[in-house]
Protein backbone atom coordinates (compact mmCIF):
# COMPACT_ATOMS: atom_id res chain seq x y z
CA UNK A 1 0.00 0.00 0.00
CA UNK A 2 1.06 3.61 -0.56
CA UNK A 3 0.02 4.55 2.97
CA UNK A 4 0.99 2.61 6.07
CA UNK A 5 -1.62 1.28 8.51
CA UNK A 6 -4.49 1.13 6.03
CA UNK A 7 -7.42 -0.84 7.39
CA UNK A 8 -8.68 -3.97 5.57
CA UNK A 9 -11.82 -2.08 4.54
CA UNK A 10 -9.76 0.73 3.01
CA UNK A 11 -7.58 -1.71 1.09
CA UNK A 12 -10.55 -3.59 -0.32
CA UNK A 13 -12.60 -0.58 -1.47
CA UNK A 14 -9.75 1.62 -2.68
CA UNK A 15 -10.03 2.52 -6.37
CA UNK A 16 -6.37 3.31 -6.97
CA UNK A 17 -5.53 3.29 -10.67
CA UNK A 18 -2.97 1.34 -12.70
CA UNK A 19 -3.51 -1.99 -10.97
CA UNK A 20 -4.23 -5.41 -12.48
CA UNK A 21 -4.79 -8.90 -11.11
CA UNK A 22 -3.20 -11.85 -12.92
CA UNK A 23 -3.95 -15.54 -12.52
CA UNK A 24 -0.75 -17.41 -13.38
CA UNK A 25 -0.10 -21.11 -13.91
CA UNK A 26 2.41 -22.21 -11.24
CA UNK A 27 4.71 -23.60 -13.93
CA UNK A 28 4.95 -20.14 -15.50
CA UNK A 29 5.34 -18.15 -12.28
CA UNK A 30 9.13 -17.85 -12.49
CA UNK A 31 8.90 -16.51 -16.05
CA UNK A 32 6.21 -14.06 -14.92
CA UNK A 33 8.53 -12.76 -12.20
CA UNK A 34 11.41 -12.38 -14.66
CA UNK A 35 9.32 -10.17 -16.94
CA UNK A 36 8.06 -7.95 -14.14
CA UNK A 37 11.52 -7.62 -12.62
CA UNK A 38 12.98 -6.74 -16.03
CA UNK A 39 10.65 -3.77 -16.39
CA UNK A 40 10.78 -2.74 -12.73
CA UNK A 41 7.09 -3.38 -12.11
CA UNK A 42 5.98 -3.82 -8.50
CA UNK A 43 4.02 -7.00 -7.87
CA UNK A 44 2.90 -9.20 -5.01
CA UNK A 45 1.49 -12.71 -4.75
CA UNK A 46 -1.82 -12.21 -2.95
CA UNK A 47 -3.50 -15.61 -3.06
CA UNK A 48 -4.18 -18.95 -4.66
CA UNK A 49 -7.02 -20.70 -6.49
CA UNK A 50 -8.41 -23.54 -4.36
CA UNK A 51 -10.98 -26.27 -4.97
CA UNK A 52 -13.72 -24.79 -2.76
CA UNK A 53 -16.46 -22.42 -3.94
CA UNK A 54 -15.77 -19.43 -1.71
CA UNK A 55 -13.77 -16.21 -1.87
CA UNK A 56 -11.81 -16.13 1.39
CA UNK A 57 -10.08 -12.84 2.25
CA UNK A 58 -7.38 -12.84 4.91
CA UNK A 59 -5.72 -10.01 6.80
CA UNK A 60 -2.63 -10.76 8.86
CA UNK A 61 -3.55 -14.45 8.84
CA UNK A 62 -7.13 -13.91 9.97
CA UNK A 63 -10.17 -14.50 7.75
CA UNK A 64 -12.13 -11.25 7.52
CA UNK A 65 -14.53 -12.24 4.72
CA UNK A 66 -15.69 -15.58 3.36
CA UNK A 67 -18.30 -15.29 0.61
CA UNK A 68 -19.86 -17.77 -1.79
CA UNK A 69 -18.60 -17.21 -5.33
CA UNK A 70 -22.06 -18.11 -6.60
CA UNK A 71 -23.49 -15.15 -4.70
CA UNK A 72 -21.08 -12.77 -6.41
CA UNK A 73 -21.29 -14.24 -9.91
CA UNK A 74 -25.08 -14.50 -9.84
CA UNK A 75 -25.83 -11.46 -7.73
CA UNK A 76 -29.25 -9.85 -8.27
CA UNK A 77 -29.31 -7.18 -10.96
CA UNK A 78 -30.46 -3.62 -10.45
CA UNK A 79 -33.14 -2.81 -13.02
CA UNK A 80 -33.25 0.94 -13.47
CA UNK A 81 -35.96 2.88 -15.25
CA UNK A 82 -35.12 4.22 -18.68
CA UNK A 83 -36.91 6.75 -20.86
CA UNK A 84 -36.01 8.24 -24.22
CA UNK A 85 -34.90 11.85 -23.65
CA UNK A 86 -37.42 14.42 -24.82
CA UNK A 87 -34.77 16.53 -26.53
CA UNK A 88 -34.23 13.79 -29.13
CA UNK A 89 -37.68 14.53 -30.57
CA UNK A 90 -36.45 18.03 -31.40
CA UNK A 91 -32.99 17.25 -32.75
CA UNK A 92 -34.17 15.35 -35.82
CA UNK A 93 -35.38 18.46 -37.58
CA UNK A 94 -33.50 19.36 -40.71
CA UNK A 95 -30.64 21.83 -40.67
CA UNK A 96 -31.07 24.93 -42.78
CA UNK A 97 -27.63 26.31 -43.57
CA UNK A 98 -26.74 29.43 -45.48
CA UNK A 99 -25.10 28.82 -48.82
CA UNK A 100 -21.31 28.87 -48.65
CA UNK A 101 -19.39 31.54 -50.52
CA UNK A 102 -15.84 30.79 -49.33
CA UNK A 103 -14.95 27.12 -48.89
CA UNK A 104 -11.28 27.97 -48.35
CA UNK A 105 -11.95 29.85 -45.11
CA UNK A 106 -14.25 27.10 -43.80
CA UNK A 107 -11.59 24.44 -44.33
CA UNK A 108 -8.90 26.57 -42.68
CA UNK A 109 -11.17 27.19 -39.68
CA UNK A 110 -11.87 23.47 -39.33
CA UNK A 111 -8.16 22.60 -39.46
CA UNK A 112 -7.52 24.96 -36.53
CA UNK A 113 -10.27 23.24 -34.49
CA UNK A 114 -8.72 21.32 -31.53
CA UNK A 115 -10.82 18.27 -32.48
CA UNK A 116 -9.11 18.13 -35.89
CA UNK A 117 -5.85 20.07 -35.72
CA UNK A 118 -2.34 18.93 -34.82
CA UNK A 119 -2.07 17.91 -31.16
CA UNK A 120 1.70 17.43 -31.03
CA UNK A 121 1.94 19.87 -28.13
CA UNK A 122 -0.15 17.50 -26.01
CA UNK A 123 1.83 14.41 -27.01
CA UNK A 124 5.09 16.18 -26.18
CA UNK A 125 4.02 16.54 -22.54
CA UNK A 126 4.78 12.87 -21.91
CA UNK A 127 7.33 10.34 -23.10
CA UNK A 128 5.65 8.45 -25.94
CA UNK A 129 8.86 6.68 -26.92
CA UNK A 130 9.56 4.68 -23.75
CA UNK A 131 11.86 1.80 -24.62
CA UNK A 132 12.44 3.20 -28.12
CA UNK A 133 9.69 0.93 -29.47
CA UNK A 134 7.42 3.54 -31.06
CA UNK A 135 7.24 3.02 -34.83
CA UNK A 136 4.38 5.41 -35.67
CA UNK A 137 4.04 8.28 -33.22
CA UNK A 138 0.79 9.69 -31.79
CA UNK A 139 -1.12 12.00 -34.10
CA UNK A 140 -1.33 9.70 -37.12
CA UNK A 141 -4.23 7.34 -37.88
CA UNK A 142 -3.05 5.29 -34.90
CA UNK A 143 0.17 4.72 -32.96
CA UNK A 144 2.25 1.62 -33.64
CA UNK A 145 4.58 0.01 -31.10
CA UNK A 146 7.08 -2.80 -31.68
CA UNK A 147 6.53 -5.94 -29.59
CA UNK A 148 9.40 -7.92 -31.10
CA UNK A 149 11.36 -7.93 -34.36
CA UNK A 150 8.37 -8.85 -36.53
CA UNK A 151 5.30 -8.22 -34.38
CA UNK A 152 3.70 -4.84 -33.72
CA UNK A 153 0.56 -3.46 -32.08
CA UNK A 154 -1.48 -0.50 -33.29
CA UNK A 155 -3.44 1.53 -30.73
CA UNK A 156 -6.11 4.21 -31.08
CA UNK A 157 -8.68 5.95 -28.87
CA UNK A 158 -11.76 7.58 -30.38
CA UNK A 159 -14.84 9.34 -29.05
CA UNK A 160 -17.51 11.73 -30.30
CA UNK A 161 -19.85 13.18 -27.68
CA UNK A 162 -21.63 15.40 -30.23
CA UNK A 163 -22.74 12.38 -32.25
CA UNK A 164 -23.64 10.44 -29.10
CA UNK A 165 -25.73 13.33 -27.78
CA UNK A 166 -27.90 13.26 -30.92
CA UNK A 167 -28.01 9.47 -31.20
CA UNK A 168 -26.30 7.40 -28.48
CA UNK A 169 -26.67 4.17 -30.47
CA UNK A 170 -25.24 5.25 -33.82
CA UNK A 171 -22.89 7.69 -32.10
CA UNK A 172 -21.30 4.81 -30.18
CA UNK A 173 -21.28 2.57 -33.26
CA UNK A 174 -19.43 5.38 -35.02
CA UNK A 175 -16.78 5.52 -32.27
CA UNK A 176 -16.22 1.78 -32.63
CA UNK A 177 -16.07 1.97 -36.41
CA UNK A 178 -13.66 4.90 -36.40
CA UNK A 179 -11.27 3.36 -33.88
CA UNK A 180 -11.12 0.12 -35.87
CA UNK A 181 -10.67 1.96 -39.18
CA UNK A 182 -7.77 3.88 -37.72
CA UNK A 183 -5.79 0.80 -36.71
CA UNK A 184 -6.60 -0.85 -40.06
CA UNK A 185 -5.03 2.16 -41.81
CA UNK A 186 -1.70 1.29 -40.17
CA UNK A 187 -1.87 -2.29 -41.46
CA UNK A 188 -3.23 -3.86 -38.27
CA UNK A 189 -6.09 -6.30 -37.75
CA UNK A 190 -8.31 -5.23 -34.80
CA UNK A 191 -8.10 -7.87 -32.07
CA UNK A 192 -9.50 -6.18 -28.97
CA UNK A 193 -11.54 -3.26 -27.70
CA UNK A 194 -11.68 -1.40 -24.40
CA UNK A 195 -14.32 1.13 -23.46
CA UNK A 196 -14.64 4.03 -21.05
CA UNK A 197 -18.30 4.95 -20.70
CA UNK A 198 -18.84 8.41 -19.21
CA UNK A 199 -22.38 9.49 -18.42
CA UNK A 200 -24.45 11.51 -15.97
CA UNK A 201 -26.53 10.01 -13.16
CA UNK A 202 -28.01 6.55 -13.91
CA UNK A 203 -30.81 7.46 -11.50
CA UNK A 204 -32.12 9.78 -14.21
CA UNK A 205 -34.20 7.55 -16.56
CA UNK A 206 -33.33 9.66 -19.61
CA UNK A 207 -29.60 9.45 -18.98
CA UNK A 208 -29.86 5.73 -18.26
CA UNK A 209 -31.63 5.28 -21.61
CA UNK A 210 -28.67 6.81 -23.44
CA UNK A 211 -26.34 4.52 -21.48
CA UNK A 212 -28.36 1.45 -22.49
CA UNK A 213 -28.30 2.47 -26.16
CA UNK A 214 -24.53 2.90 -26.00
CA UNK A 215 -24.16 -0.59 -24.51
CA UNK A 216 -26.43 -2.04 -27.22
CA UNK A 217 -24.19 -0.51 -29.87
CA UNK A 218 -21.08 -2.09 -28.36
CA UNK A 219 -22.81 -5.49 -28.16
CA UNK A 220 -24.00 -5.32 -31.77
CA UNK A 221 -20.65 -4.18 -33.15
CA UNK A 222 -18.58 -6.75 -31.27
CA UNK A 223 -20.97 -9.62 -31.99
CA UNK A 224 -20.85 -8.80 -35.70
CA UNK A 225 -17.12 -8.20 -36.03
CA UNK A 226 -16.06 -10.87 -33.48
CA UNK A 227 -13.69 -8.33 -31.90
CA UNK A 228 -13.97 -8.79 -28.11
CA UNK A 229 -14.20 -6.18 -25.39
CA UNK A 230 -11.24 -7.06 -23.15
CA UNK A 231 -11.62 -4.33 -20.55
CA UNK A 232 -13.47 -1.19 -19.68
CA UNK A 233 -14.76 1.26 -17.15
CA UNK A 234 -18.03 3.02 -16.41
CA UNK A 235 -18.06 6.50 -14.93
CA UNK A 236 -21.44 7.84 -13.77
CA UNK A 237 -22.57 11.05 -12.06
CA UNK A 238 -20.54 13.32 -14.34
CA UNK A 239 -22.59 16.45 -13.82
CA UNK A 240 -22.46 20.11 -12.91
CA UNK A 241 -25.06 21.86 -10.78
CA UNK A 242 -26.98 22.73 -13.94
CA UNK A 243 -26.65 19.76 -16.29
CA UNK A 244 -25.01 16.39 -17.02
CA UNK A 245 -22.27 15.87 -19.57
CA UNK A 246 -23.20 14.61 -23.00
CA UNK A 247 -23.10 10.81 -23.39
CA UNK A 248 -19.36 10.30 -23.84
CA UNK A 249 -18.22 6.75 -24.58
CA UNK A 250 -14.55 6.51 -25.50
CA UNK A 251 -13.41 3.45 -27.44
CA UNK A 252 -9.88 2.10 -27.53
CA UNK A 253 -8.90 -0.44 -30.17
CA UNK A 254 -5.74 -2.51 -30.37
CA UNK A 255 -4.68 -4.14 -33.62
CA UNK A 256 -1.98 -6.68 -34.44
CA UNK A 257 0.58 -6.40 -37.25
CA UNK A 258 2.33 -9.72 -37.86
CA UNK A 259 4.77 -8.56 -40.53
CA UNK A 260 6.97 -5.45 -40.49
CA UNK A 261 6.33 -4.91 -44.21
CA UNK A 262 2.62 -4.34 -43.49
CA UNK A 263 3.23 -1.21 -41.40
CA UNK A 264 1.61 1.64 -43.32
CA UNK A 265 2.21 5.32 -42.65
CA UNK A 266 -0.17 8.03 -43.77
CA UNK A 267 2.25 9.81 -46.11
CA UNK A 268 1.23 10.25 -49.77
CA UNK A 269 3.97 10.60 -52.38
CA UNK A 270 4.14 11.96 -55.91
CA UNK A 271 2.59 9.59 -58.42
CA UNK A 272 -0.03 8.09 -56.11
CA UNK A 273 -3.49 7.65 -57.59
CA UNK A 274 -6.18 8.39 -55.00
CA UNK A 275 -9.29 6.29 -54.42
CA UNK A 276 -12.15 6.62 -51.97
CA UNK A 277 -13.94 3.58 -50.57
CA UNK A 278 -17.47 4.05 -49.26
CA UNK A 279 -20.33 6.43 -49.94
CA UNK A 280 -20.81 9.92 -48.53
CA UNK A 281 -24.29 10.66 -47.23
CA UNK A 282 -25.99 13.89 -46.21
CA UNK A 283 -25.28 13.22 -42.52
CA UNK A 284 -24.49 16.58 -40.94
CA UNK A 285 -25.78 16.07 -37.39
CA UNK A 286 -23.09 16.61 -34.76
CA UNK A 287 -20.34 17.25 -37.31
CA UNK A 288 -17.46 19.62 -36.72
CA UNK A 289 -18.73 21.67 -39.66
CA UNK A 290 -22.21 22.27 -38.23
CA UNK A 291 -20.71 22.84 -34.78
CA UNK A 292 -18.50 25.59 -36.20
CA UNK A 293 -21.59 27.48 -37.40
CA UNK A 294 -23.76 26.83 -34.34
CA UNK A 295 -25.96 23.95 -35.51
CA UNK A 296 -24.36 20.92 -33.86
CA UNK A 297 -27.47 20.01 -31.82
CA UNK A 298 -29.62 19.18 -34.82
CA UNK A 299 -29.70 16.80 -37.76
CA UNK A 300 -29.08 13.15 -38.49
CA UNK A 301 -25.81 11.69 -37.25
CA UNK A 302 -23.76 9.37 -39.48
CA UNK A 303 -25.09 5.82 -39.31
CA UNK A 304 -23.03 2.63 -39.57
CA UNK A 305 -23.90 -0.27 -41.85
CA UNK A 306 -21.99 -3.08 -40.13
CA UNK A 307 -21.78 -5.21 -43.27
CA UNK A 308 -20.30 -2.41 -45.39
CA UNK A 309 -18.08 -1.29 -42.53
CA UNK A 310 -16.50 -4.71 -42.12
CA UNK A 311 -16.20 -5.25 -45.88
CA UNK A 312 -14.38 -1.95 -46.48
CA UNK A 313 -12.04 -2.43 -43.53
CA UNK A 314 -11.22 -5.99 -44.60
CA UNK A 315 -10.53 -4.87 -48.17
CA UNK A 316 -8.18 -2.08 -47.10
CA UNK A 317 -6.31 -4.42 -44.76
CA UNK A 318 -5.99 -7.02 -47.52
CA UNK A 319 -4.67 -4.41 -49.99
CA UNK A 320 -2.08 -3.30 -47.44
CA UNK A 321 -0.96 -6.87 -46.74
CA UNK A 322 -0.61 -7.51 -50.49
CA UNK A 323 1.58 -4.42 -50.85
CA UNK A 324 -0.77 -2.70 -53.28
CA UNK A 325 -1.34 0.61 -51.50
CA UNK A 326 1.12 3.21 -50.24
CA UNK A 327 -1.10 4.81 -47.60
CA UNK A 328 -4.61 4.69 -46.16
CA UNK A 329 -6.52 7.36 -44.25
CA UNK A 330 -10.01 7.21 -42.80
CA UNK A 331 -12.60 9.97 -43.24
CA UNK A 332 -14.06 11.08 -39.93
CA UNK A 333 -14.01 14.45 -38.13
CA UNK A 334 -14.10 17.24 -40.68
CA UNK A 335 -15.11 14.88 -43.48
CA UNK A 336 -13.38 14.42 -46.81
CA UNK A 337 -12.21 18.03 -46.84
CA UNK A 338 -10.23 17.69 -43.61
CA UNK A 339 -8.95 14.21 -44.55
CA UNK A 340 -7.52 15.43 -47.88
CA UNK A 341 -5.95 18.46 -46.21
CA UNK A 342 -4.31 16.22 -43.61
CA UNK A 343 -2.88 14.04 -46.37
CA UNK A 344 -1.49 17.03 -48.24
CA UNK A 345 0.13 18.35 -45.06
CA UNK A 346 1.51 14.94 -44.07
CA UNK A 347 3.21 14.37 -47.41
CA UNK A 348 3.91 18.06 -48.16
CA UNK A 349 2.51 17.37 -51.61
CA UNK A 350 -0.13 18.76 -53.91
CA UNK A 351 -3.41 16.91 -54.30
CA UNK A 352 -5.88 17.32 -57.16
CA UNK A 353 -9.40 15.92 -56.61
CA UNK A 354 -12.57 15.93 -58.70
CA UNK A 355 -15.34 15.95 -56.09
CA UNK A 356 -17.89 14.97 -58.72
CA UNK A 357 -16.35 11.48 -58.81
CA UNK A 358 -16.98 10.82 -55.10
CA UNK A 359 -19.91 8.41 -54.54
CA UNK A 360 -22.54 10.46 -52.66
CA UNK A 361 -26.15 11.54 -52.31
CA UNK A 362 -25.38 15.10 -51.18
CA UNK A 363 -27.29 18.09 -52.49
CA UNK A 364 -24.57 20.66 -51.76
CA UNK A 365 -20.79 20.89 -52.04
CA UNK A 366 -20.32 21.71 -48.34
CA UNK A 367 -22.35 18.63 -47.36
CA UNK A 368 -20.16 16.49 -49.60
CA UNK A 369 -16.95 18.00 -48.22
CA UNK A 370 -17.76 17.97 -44.51
CA UNK A 371 -20.23 15.14 -43.91
CA UNK A 372 -18.72 12.61 -41.49
CA UNK A 373 -20.24 9.43 -42.94
CA UNK A 374 -18.54 6.29 -41.66
CA UNK A 375 -16.89 3.31 -43.37
CA UNK A 376 -14.90 5.53 -45.75
CA UNK A 377 -11.20 5.30 -46.59
CA UNK A 378 -8.94 7.34 -48.85
CA UNK A 379 -6.15 5.17 -50.23
CA UNK A 380 -3.21 5.88 -52.52
CA UNK A 381 -1.58 3.46 -54.93
CA UNK A 382 0.85 3.35 -57.81
CA UNK A 383 -0.96 0.26 -59.11
CA UNK A 384 -4.41 1.74 -59.84
CA UNK A 385 -5.50 -0.90 -62.36
CA UNK A 386 -4.96 -3.69 -59.86
CA UNK A 387 -6.81 -1.73 -57.16
CA UNK A 388 -9.82 -1.21 -59.42
CA UNK A 389 -9.90 -4.87 -60.40
CA UNK A 390 -9.92 -6.05 -56.78
CA UNK A 391 -12.47 -3.52 -55.56
CA UNK A 392 -14.82 -4.27 -58.45
CA UNK A 393 -14.57 -8.01 -57.91
CA UNK A 394 -15.59 -7.46 -54.27
CA UNK A 395 -18.51 -5.21 -55.28
CA UNK A 396 -17.18 -2.36 -53.19
CA UNK A 397 -18.52 1.18 -53.58
CA UNK A 398 -15.44 3.14 -54.64
CA UNK A 399 -14.11 5.68 -57.11
CA UNK A 400 -10.81 6.93 -58.47
CA UNK A 401 -10.96 10.59 -57.44
CA UNK A 402 -7.58 12.20 -58.16
CA UNK A 403 -3.84 12.10 -57.80
CA UNK A 404 -0.85 13.42 -55.89
CA UNK A 405 1.06 16.20 -57.64
CA UNK A 406 4.22 18.28 -57.15
CA UNK A 407 2.35 21.62 -57.04
CA UNK A 408 2.04 21.79 -53.23
CA UNK A 409 -1.53 22.98 -53.73
CA UNK A 410 -4.72 21.33 -52.47
CA UNK A 411 -7.04 21.69 -55.44
CA UNK A 412 -10.60 20.41 -54.98
CA UNK A 413 -12.96 21.02 -57.87
CA UNK A 414 -16.39 19.79 -58.95
CA UNK A 415 -15.90 18.91 -62.59
CA UNK A 416 -14.24 22.15 -63.73
CA UNK A 417 -15.65 24.38 -60.99
CA UNK A 418 -13.05 25.31 -58.37
CA UNK A 419 -14.23 24.68 -54.81
CA UNK A 420 -11.03 24.79 -52.72
CA UNK A 421 -7.59 25.93 -53.81
CA UNK A 422 -5.08 26.39 -51.00
CA UNK A 423 -1.28 26.19 -50.68
CA UNK A 424 0.00 23.49 -48.34
CA UNK A 425 1.72 26.23 -46.32
CA UNK A 426 -1.64 27.85 -45.47
CA UNK A 427 -3.18 24.50 -44.59
CA UNK A 428 -0.25 23.64 -42.32
CA UNK A 429 -0.38 27.01 -40.55
CA UNK A 430 -4.01 26.43 -39.58
CA UNK A 431 -3.45 22.77 -38.74
CA UNK A 432 -0.50 23.59 -36.45
CA UNK A 433 -2.07 26.67 -34.84
CA UNK A 434 -2.91 24.80 -31.61
CA UNK A 435 0.79 24.22 -30.96
CA UNK A 436 1.53 27.91 -31.53
CA UNK A 437 -1.22 28.96 -29.13
CA UNK A 438 -0.04 26.58 -26.39
CA UNK A 439 3.55 27.73 -26.85
CA UNK A 440 2.43 31.35 -26.64
CA UNK A 441 3.73 32.26 -30.10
Amino acid sequence: TKVADMSPNEIMISESQERMVYIINRKKLSRFKEIFNKYGITYSIIGKVHGHDNLNILFQGKSIANISCDLMVNAPLCYRKSKKPGYLNRTKKGIELHKVKDYNSILLDLLSNPNIGNKDWVFQQYDHEVGLRTVIKPGANASVIRVNDNKFVSIKLDGNSKHCYLDPYFGTLGCLSEACRNVVCTGAEPIGIIDHLQFGSPENPQIYWTFRKSIEAIIDFCNYTKVPVVGGKVSFYNETMSSPIKPSPVIGTIGLIKDRSHITKCVPTFGDTLFILGKTYEELGGTEYTDSIGHSKYGNVPEVDLQIDRKNSSLVLSLIQEGLIDFAHDCSKGGIGAALAELAISGNVGIDIDLKKIPNNCSRHDYLLFSESHSRFIIGSKQPDMIKKILRSNRCIFSEIGEVETTKILNLHYSRKEIINLPIYDLACSYNSINDIMDGT
